[in-house]
C-alpha cells in the first residue's frame, strides 16, 4: 500500500497578496483508485485549486488544477 499527502494550494489572478486558506479539507475513499477530496473555499478572489499529491519517500507533484471546491482523484495506486 502506497501512503500520500494531499496538499490544496490557492490560485488567484490578482497580484501577489494573502489569501484566506480554504479548510475543512475532507477525504473519502471511492474506490481502490479513487479519492474524493472536498474542501470549504475562503476567499472569493481564488480561480482554482492546484491539487498535490506525496507519495511515501517520494516528491509532491501536481495531480490536477481544480476550478472548484472539490476534486476526484482517480489516479491513487494503492
Amino acid at each position: 500500500d502506497e501512503v500520500f499527502c494531499l496538499a490544496v494550494c490557492l490560485l488567484a489572478s490578482l497580484p501577489a497578496q494573502t489569501l484566506k486558506a480554504p479548510s475543512a479539507l475532507a477525504a473519502a475513499s471511492a474506490t481502490r483508485s479513487e479519492v474524493r477530496l472536498a474542501w470549504t473555499a475562503n476567499d472569493p478572489a481564488a480561480t482554482g485549486y492546484i491539487i498535490e499529491r506525496k507519495p511515501l519517500g517520494g516528491s509532491f507533484g501536481v495531480v490536477s488544477i481544480a476550478p472548484t471546491a472539490s476534486f476526484t482523484d482517480r489516479t491513487v495506486e494503492r
